[in-house]
């Protein structure tokens, strides 16, 4: 059972990272209406410091940050490109699959050479749902490192 689970996880990650990477605008509609989603450190994760990189408590506000990156804000042109390790489901409690995997996301800007933008790993909380397979209630994407290169505006 968790198997067969663990591999429709699988898959929905890779459809989480195909819209982060190539269809921007499609990427909170993977989340429920009401939920969290933060990108944190390691030590910031294991000290229970809330504090992180982004943060974000519905889809209303992840619907704010992607318009203003793909209509306000100017950032040098670049590409990311997600690599998504097997997940660990944790637990399977009261409908939420509580699960774990890590993480690779590499940076491409135009005329330049390819840079690891962050590695860690997902934390996750799904809700199954019939049109994309699950919805995100809590996502905390923990990176393994304090400090990014470069300017960390697009989600993980």
């Amino acid at each position: 059972m968790n198997d067969q689970m663990a591999q429709r996880v699988d898959r929905f990650n890779a459809l989480y990272g195909f819209y982060i990477d190539e269809k921007l605008e499609k990427w909170s509609s993977l989340f429920s209406e009401q939920c969290e989603y933060r990108i944190t450190s390691k030590q910031n994760e294991l000290t229970g410091l809330p504090a992180g990189f982004l943060f974000f408590e519905s889809r209303d506000a992840m619907d704010d940050r992607v318009a203003s990156l793909l209509h306000s804000n100017i950032y040098p042109e670049m590409a990311l490109r997600h690599i998504n390790a097997p997940c660990i489901i944790t637990e399977i409690t009261d409908g939420v699959i509580h699960a774990s995997s890590n993480f690779v996301v590499f940076e491409t800007r135009s005329q330049s050479d390819v840079f690891p933008y962050a590695a860690g790993r997902y934390i996750d909380e799904l809700i199954e749902n019939r049109d994309s397979g699950f919805e995100i209630r809590k996502r905390v994407c923990v990176i393994d490192n304090d400090i990014v290169r470069t300017l960390m505006a697009m989600p993980l």
